[in-house]
C-alpha cells in the first residue's frame, strides 16, 4: 500500500527508513565471500535484489501481478540490513528456523516506524516469500536463484580462478515459470564454456 496522503507522511521517518536499507548497499553477498569473492568486487544485496526486480520486467509472467511481484523481489531481503547476510546452515550454522525468526524480528524493526498499512503490506510480502507457496512467491524464488546463478557466470567469465560450480546446483525442477526454465538452461550451458 503506496503512501498517497501528504498528510501521513513524515520526511524524519522516511528517512531513518532509507539510512537503514542504506546498509543493503554496503552488505556484501556473504557466499561470495566465504568462496574467496574479493570485498571489492563482491555484489551487494542491494546489487542483487535490483537485478531481480530487473527480472520482474523483462521476465515477469503476464498472468500474476507484476507489482506485487516487483515489490517482493524488493523485500525478499530486506531484514538482511540488520539481521546480515545468513548463508546456508552447512556453513553458517544458523538454523533455517533460527534464520527465519531473525529475520523475521529484523525486518519487524526496520519497518516498526512507517505507516501501519506499509508496515502490514512488506511484512506480508516477505512472510509469503519466505513461506514459498504462493504463484508469485515461487516466481520470486525462482528469479533469486537465476540472479545468482547470473552472478556465479559473470565472476566466473572474469577468469578469477575460484571454484563456484555449487552455484549451479540448483535444481531445474523449480524452474516453472517457461522463461525462468530457458534462462537457467542458457547459463548451464554458458557455464560449460567459460
Amino acid at each position: 500500500m503506496p503512501i498517497t496522503s501528504e498528510s501521513i507522511f513524515d520526511a524524519d521517518i522516511t528517512l531513518n527508513f532509507m539510512h537503514i536499507i542504506e546498509k543493503l548497499k554496503q552488505l556484501k553477498r556473504q557466499g561470495w565471500l566465504d568462496h574467496r569473492i574479493s570485498s571489492e568486487s563482491c555484489e551487494s544485496v542491494s546489487d542483487h535484489s535490483y537485478r531481480m526486480a530487473m527480472m520482474c520486467f523483462t521476465m515477469g509472467p503476464a498472468d500474476c501481478d507484476q507489482f506485487k511481484l516487483l515489490k517482493m523481489c524488493l523485500v525478499h531481503d530486506l531484514a538482511e540490513a540488520l539481521a546480515g547476510d545468513i548463508t546456508p546452515e552447512a556453513i553458517s550454522g544458523v538454523t533455517v528456523a533460527d534464520k527465519h525468526d531473525l529475520e523475521r524480528e529484523s525486518l519487524q524493526k526496520i519497518v516498526k516506524d512507517l505507516p501501519k498499512g506499509t508496515q502490514d503490506e512488506m511484512i506480508t510480502l516477505w512472510s509469503e516469500y519466505d513461506a514459498g507457496e504462493s504463484y508469485i512467491s515461487k516466481i520470486a524464488k525462482q528469479f533469486d536463484k537465476l540472479e545468482m546463478m547470473v552472478q556465479a557466470l559473470e565472476y566466473k567469465k572474469r577468469g578469477l580462478g575460484i571454484e563456484l560450480d555449487s552455484f549451479m546446483g540448483v535444481d531445474e525442477a523449480i524452474m516453472t515459470h517457461e522463461p525462468c526454465a530457458k534462462l537457467y538452461r542458457r547459463i548451464k550451458e554458458l557455464w560449460k564454456s567459460a
